[in-house]
């Protein structure tokens, strides 16, 4: 999709992908290296007459699998027949289908192609291309996967804060005053607190109280439950924290309304732990988390709600602002209104009513959406049906750390 041409830049293909946290992978079959269909048709330029402007490469398929495997790349061997019946393009962030040789369908991941930062129409396009050529043009048929519905849009949220006196302004996110960034592997799960901090690993999720957000929405009231909570942050791949500040553990404000009972008038259900402060710390640390130290005086002018899936704004102690990571609350699986709520009252009860303003960041539009694909495919006499996630024939599954990144065979 790059054009590229040499094994050198394939090489830096590959180290692209190990950055990304994938596995870069090529295969062949029991006939060779050429049992890639899709390898064979691009090194022996069978894409010429696709009007797709795609040339072939100057190395070999061979060439090819020696400069993958030596950038430490899997090298996979399918086996059998080709059987698929049906291709599955799948829209869904982070999530994949899984190959089933009794029951073969090509699996074509299209957020891939944006994450890599590929023309995604010229992508999807090849892929259409790739299949009619392979099958012949027998096979015509698609299942277009699309994310379900949110639970809780931007618009939504933005009416209830209206609704308790808030100024509520909706960005999308290529508009954010305040430029996201990637999530890091391993960053700190931490408070929204916009004050500076002695941790400068500020690219983990922001949350309230950092793990005692998810805990306080859950309702646990033990340090064993709150031990168990940082055991399923480190498996997201995050690291546990809480913090406190130059007055000790309860310079929380979260940490400090939660275990002194300052939710009770809320009208939430929240009821506060059984462990004080240090308590929870201590179980914190003790499940290897790291506590911050935050510093200076709070000065927040506005509180961030962030709604870009794998995105977070980072803290600036000289133009400070709370940061709610929204979309954490759906990956934690917690009551995503009830959380956001608790975010609203939480700054309305330590800022004393004086700070109401709210700016909510939006995911961009997708550049191509199911319906343009399905469109496109059924100008080229193809059979194309969306459903959404919920509804997949074939069950989705989170892609893993460190999974091959593999042919769509």
């Amino acid at each position: 999709c790059r054009g590229i041409k040499t094994t050198q830049e394939l090489g830096d293909i590959c180290k692209e992908v190990w950055a990304a946290d994938h596995v870069p992978s090529v295969h062949g079959d029991e006939s060779g290296i050429l049992g890639c269909g899709f390898c064979k048709l691009w090194v022996t330029d069978g894409f010429a007459d696709a009007g797709l402007g795609i040339e072939k490469p100057k190395f070999s398929a061979e060439e090819g699998r020696d400069a993958v495997k030596g950038a430490g790349g899997v090298i996979e061997n399918h086996y059998g027949a080709h059987a698929e019946k049906v291709v599955y393009i799948n829209f869904v962030d982070g999530k994949t289908l899984e190959p089933n040789h009794d029951d073969q369908r090509f699996i074509v991941d299209a957020w891939a192609a944006a994450k890599f930062k590929l023309d995604v129409p010229k992508y999807l396009v090849t892929a259409a291309v790739t299949v009619e050529k392979l099958a012949k043009g027998t096979l015509k048929k698609a299942i277009l996967v699309a994310p379900n519905p949110p639970a809780l849009t931007p618009e939504d949220v933005a009416g209830v804060l209206k609704g308790r006196g808030w100024d509520a302004t909706i960005v999308k996110a290529a508009n954010s005053p305040v430029p996201l960034v990637d999530v890091q592997r391993r960053g700190i799960l931490k408070c929204v607190d916009g004050r500076g901090s002695d941790n400068k690993r500020m690219a983990g999720p922001k949350m309230l109280g950092g793990v005692y957000g998810i805990a306080n929405c859950r309702g646990i009231k033990t340090t064993q439950e709150l031990g168990d909570i940082c055991k399923e942050v480190w498996a997201a791949d995050h690291v546990p924290s809480v913090h406190g500040d130059e007055s000790g553990i309860l310079g929380c404000g979260f940490c400090k309304l939660w275990v002194t009972d300052g939710f009770a008038d809320a009208g939430l259900g929240i009821e506060k732990p059984k462990f004080s402060a240090e308590e929870g710390r201590d179980a914190v640390k003790g499940a290897g988390g790291v506590i911050e130290n935050h510093y200076g005086a709070h000065a927040e002018k506005v509180v961030y709600i962030n709604f870009v899936d794998g995105k977070t704004l980072e803290p600036n102690h000289d133009d400070q602002r709370f940061i709610v990571d929204a979309w954490a609350a759906a990956k934690f699986k917690l009551d995503v209104p009830k959380y956001l709520v608790t975010a609203a009252v939480t700054v309305e009860k330590l800022a004393k009513g004086t700070l109401k303003k709210a700016i909510l960041v939006a995911p961009n539009p997708p550049a191509l959406t199911p319906e343009d694909v399905a469109g496109v495919l059924k100008g080229r006499g193809w059979d194309a049906t969306i459903v959404k996630a919920a509804n997949s024939p074939v069950p989705l599954v989170d892609v893993q750390r460190r999974g091959i990144l593999k042919c769509v065979d």
